[in-house]
């Protein structure tokens, strides 16, 4: 006889039970947690993890660039003084005369320091859309234009089988120049010539177009040209920079 009111069962009649739902959840937890990860399930891991990366690295481009960007900026516009002499005075002087020449409609033939081809024009003038003063203005534009640089270059390694290694190289190299990178207009240059090597792979006439526009701007642009493989769209580049230049 059992004594008193507990519950004494034997091993054999609790084997006997159907098992509880929280046994029951806890064992398919331990079945999936033991279940290999197929072919298709690893891709996507892998290819999570590889765009969190990316999304890491592409961060990291953008916030040191802009800190980078701000110091260039505060150097231009003289909130910090480098040691050495002030490049800034070639946009506040010698630029400023190049605008006030060109904007009568004429070159200025009679400056020995005017050595540029006719496009160079476009780059001096451009600081007189915006309602600053005039190195202020040209300082911004070049910044702007290293933007765009920049973000050209992120979208090239963003592409199938893109690096980033070119865009880093912009974010690092730029300050390297110090202020003189925006106290000239050779960034405007650059960003045009950036443009024309990235459409050079899927669109050889506007990768001829933009070259030849860089070279209107000065010069060494039109190296892009030279440097193209022989082939069928190399020659359509040559003919639209060619076109490009004759209008």
């Amino acid at each position: 006889m059992a004594e008193g009111g507990g519950d004494h069962r034997t091993p054999e009649a609790e084997a006997d039970e159907p098992p509880t739902d929280a046994a029951l959840s806890a064992d398919h937890g331990a079945d999936r947690d033991r279940r290999p990860v197929d072919g298709e399930e690893a891709e996507a891991l892998g290819h999570g993890h590889e765009r969190g990366r990316r999304r890491g690295g592409l961060a990291a481009a953008v916030a040191v660039w802009a800190a980078t960007r701000a110091v260039l900026l505060l150097c231009v516009f003289k909130v910090f003084t480098l040691p050495g002499p002030d490049v800034t005075s070639d946009i506040s002087v010698i630029y400023r005369g190049w605008f006030e020449v060109l904007r009568t409609g004429t070159f200025p033939f009679d400056d020995v320091t005017w050595q540029y081809p006719p496009a160079a024009a476009l780059a001096v003038l451009s600081p007189g859309a915006l309602p600053l003063d005039y190195a202020s203005a040209f300082f911004v534009l070049a910044c702007a234009t290293d933007a765009v640089a920049f973000g050209l270059l992120l979208y090239g390694g963003a592409r199938p089988g893109g690096r980033r290694a070119g865009a880093w190289a912009w974010v690092a190299g730029v300050p390297l120049l110090g202020p003189t990178a925006y106290a000239r207009y050779d960034l405007m240059v650059t960003a045009v010539a950036v443009a024309a090597l990235l459409a050079a792979a899927r669109h050889p006439r506007a990768a001829g177009a933009l070259a030849a526009f860089g070279a209107m701007l000065k010069v060494w642009p039109v190296l892009l040209l030279l440097g193209m493989p022989r082939g069928r769209w190399t020659r359509r580049s040559w003919v639209t920079a060619l076109v490009t230049v004759l209008v």
